[in-house]
């Protein structure tokens, strides 16, 4: 469930697009099978089925078991739950492949049709980023649709036009204006204080050790760990100033302390005002890591590195090119 920034390169775009959707048409070239039926046969097998009994009918004078989870077992359940194997619940294993698993029969073999490509589920021109890019005065370009939020396009701003129409200098020098301002509020939020910084990373695993996401214990853990991220003096001054942070994103990362400080925070700032998350070029999709819930990525391409590729290719590109910027959600 997350929301990110695509740059589609060239001409019609959303063509481009087609064959990274999530759930292309039945019978699209972009589907393949995957086939789950040993995974099926087994279960039918050695599978026991979570069951509540329901109220008799005239084909079933004394009750039956059914699923728990089925629409029957909502409606009409009564008694007890117990468990029963798979054969007991389903008529035939064609019903439990579909009920149990939402599996199809294709030929001989029980699975699913997905696309191994898939990079979204919902796209729009603009979005929650409407109005990316400043336009050079005189130029034109196209302004997609607002997001969840309503957000509008400031004056000169749109989400499709040329390259050479982009007025870049004039971005970079906004978001640089804009980092500094931040940067000033950051000092003057921690002014006085002793550097009492924590990043969160660190102290996450402090608490939850050799602890994985399956162990009892763990959500207990990362629990106290946010507790005392957020009593941290130095992290409590910057969130009373308002700084926006993500799922615990670190604040003491988030203006580069250590790592550059305020020169690096805004040329970050400078380089990011143009760079999104991925790039679509002629079918090919490149992007800094794999999107998944709630924003967070895995495997993600070090920013800087991820800077240095955009730029390798956006400024290669002739000044007559086609660029959008699209939300995408996964």
């Amino acid at each position: 469930m997350s929301h990110f920034t695509v740059m589609v390169i060239g001409d019609n775009p959303e063509e481009q697009l087609a064959p990274f959707g999530e759930s292309p048409p039945e019978g699209s070239d972009y589907l393949e099978f995957n086939d789950c039926t040993e995974q099926v046969q087994e279960a039918w097998e050695n599978k026991m089925i979570p069951c509540v009994k329901i109220r008799a009918d005239k084909d079933n004078p004394e009750g039956r078991w059914v699923c728990k989870y089925s629409s029957a077992a909502q409606n009409a359940k009564i008694g007890n739950e117990m468990k029963k194997p798979a054969k007991e619940v389903y008529k035939t294993i064609n019903q439990f492949a579909e009920d149990w698993f939402g599996y199809h029969l294709s030929g001989s073999s029980w699975g699913y049709w997905h696309n191994p490509n898939a990079k979204w589920d919902w796209y729009q021109l603009g979005g929650r980023w409407k109005g990316y890019f400043l336009l050079k005065p005189g130029a034109q370009g196209v302004t997609g649709e607002s997001g969840a939020f309503d957000n509008e396009a400031k004056p000169g701003y749109v989400d499709q036009c040329r390259l050479g129409d982009i007025d870049v200098l004039t971005m970079y020098l906004e978001a640089k204006d804009k980092a500094n301002a931040e940067y000033d509020r950051f000092e003057e939020a921690v002014k006085g204080l002793e550097e009492h910084a924590v990043h969160w990373d660190g102290l996450r695993d402090s608490f939850t050790g050799d602890l994985t996401t399956e162990d009892e214990g763990f959500s207990d853990k990362v629990r106290l760990a946010r507790q005392a991220y957020r009593d941290n003096p130095w992290v409590q001054a910057i969130e009373a100033a308002k700084f926006e942070s993500f799922m615990d994103s670190c604040y003491y990362d988030m203006f580069y302390i250590n790592q550059g400080e305020r020169e690096r925070y805004v040329s970050s700032a400078m380089y990011n005002s143009i760079v999104t998350y991925a790039v679509l070029m002629d079918g090919d999709w490149y992007q800094r890591g794999e999107m998944g819930w709630w924003g967070i990525s895995t495997d993600e391409v070090p920013e800087d590195e991820w800077q240095e590729q955009f730029y390798n290719l956006f400024d290669s590109l002739p000044d007559d090119t086609l660029v959008s910027i699209y939300d995408c959600h996964i």
